[in-house]
């Protein structure tokens, strides 16, 4: 369908000669003309008629390409009055060489004779504009419309393509395997520990399932699957790490994108935390902030460094996934905390639902 309407704008505008389609149309009225001239005296059929012919395609080659190259200058009616003015002695002209000399004498020597054709070919030039000048406005406004739908397409191919490289991530290999490890050395030596790990894992994934394939999903929704895997880190990591869920009550049935936060607590888990000697902290804090929903992830772990570049990668999908949901009205930052740590910012407007 695009392919067929490119190609017809390109046939009606982009071209300085006329289309097979304005040739027909000039074709038919001129037969027309050249009947109603015929029948209002005695002349013979066939010069009269390569008469009209001549004349009207010579209007239309000149209506044509005035309207092309000179689209700012000549609008639609001057376009025709150029095409009239000018092209009708061209068209005599090639009439006369091709050996009607007579028809078009005939024509021009007859006032009323010319003042039938001059009005008839008028009135039909301007029809045979105005059709064109409409097809062309049609054709305008439905690539204009094509465009805003590719737009709209690609946007949302964007967003497709940003979720599905989080939903790929989402399960971060080195957590599972660091669970599993931990489960597996807990078998046998601690029991009950083991089992605990084991329904926290079971609870997350089932909750990670499902959160993620929601293609609506609220900020309770994420807090709570975030509460689950913080639970997991802390039965993993012992009294290495602490943690710390923050969320305005209000806020919690507020529309959320699936899984956006929990690259940014995997980051700080495992790029802050784990490489650290000694304990740690991981805060996660939601609130109002001037008409904005203002979500801080927090680390006092070791900061920027050798696992800047991991980080990165997950930041980057998040900043992705923010442009093609928000388009420019949420942002992230980024800073380093003191002594250690780092802190990240995310604002995201309330009133624009994902």
């Amino acid at each position: 369908m695009n392919t067929s309407i490119h190609t017809a704008a390109e046939s009606e505008k982009a071209r300085w000669w006329p289309s097979p389609r304005r040739l027909l149309i000039v074709f038919v009225g001129s037969c027309i003309i050249a009947t109603l001239l015929w029948a209002t005296k005695d002349r013979p059929f066939l010069p009269v008629w390569v008469f009209a012919q001549c004349v009207g395609l010579s209007i239309c080659v000149v209506f044509t390409a005035t309207h092309h190259f000179s689209p700012a200058r000549f609008g639609y009616i001057p376009a025709v009055l150029i095409g009239v003015l000018v092209g009708y002695p061209i068209g005599i002209f090639i009439a006369r060489t091709l050996g009607f000399e007579q028809a078009a004498h005939d024509v021009t020597s007859d006032r009323g004779a010319l003042l039938r054709y001059a009005i008839a070919g008028l009135i039909f030039t301007m029809a045979f504009s105005y059709y064109f000048y409409s097809r062309i406005r049609i054709l305008d406004l439905e690539q204009a419309r094509q465009a805003a739908d590719l737009r709209e397409a690609t946007g949302q191919k964007t967003a497709l393509l940003a979720e599905l490289r989080m939903l790929q991530a989402q399960i971060e290999p080195h957590f599972l395997f660091n669970t599993l490890a931990n489960l597996h050395s807990l078998i046998g030596r601690d029991d009950a520990l083991a089992k605990q790990l084991l329904e926290q894992l079971n609870d997350y994934l089932r909750a990670s399932l499902v959160h993620s394939r929601a293609r609506q999903a609220t900020l309770g929704d994420e807090m709570d699957m975030l509460t689950a895997y913080c639970a997991i880190q802390r039965l993993r990591m012992g009294e290495r790490l602490q943690t710390r869920i923050e969320i305005d009550a209000t806020l919690r049935s507020v529309a959320f994108p699936p899984m956006l936060l929990q690259p940014l607590v995997e980051n700080a888990m495992i790029h802050g935390i784990e490489p650290k000697l000694g304990a740690g902290e991981v805060g996660i804090r939601a609130m109002h902030d001037a008409g904005m929903l203002h979500i801080v992830v927090e680390d006092d772990g070791v900061g920027f460094g050798a696992s800047a570049s991991a980080q990165g990668v997950g930041l980057s999908n998040v900043r992705e996934r923010l442009a093609a949901l928000y388009a420019g009205q949420a942002r992230l930052e980024v800073k380093e905390n003191t002594p250690t740590g780092v802190t990240v910012e995310l604002w995201l407007p309330l009133d624009s639902a994902p």
